[in-house]
């Protein structure tokens, strides 16, 4: 599932409010692994879309 998500940040990407949108979102539909996985790859391609509210957020979801 983490893989289909990456797929769908990285067409969105193009967009800041989007991909934020899409981000959080998917929060809902992964297990923390795969959550894990997520969000070192944001972390790592795209934290310039992050502003600071996002990245709080980011940080501090653990289990849905």
């Amino acid at each position: 599932m983490e893989h289909y998500i990456i797929e769908i940040l990285e067409k969105v990407s193009f967009d800041k409010a989007l991909f934020r949108k899409e981000l959080m979102k998917s929060r809902r539909w992964l297990t923390v692994e795969e959550w894990s996985t997520v969000k070192r790859w944001v972390l790592v391609n795209h934290s310039d879309k992050l502003d600071a509210y996002t990245s709080v957020k980011l940080h501090s979801f653990e289990i849905a």
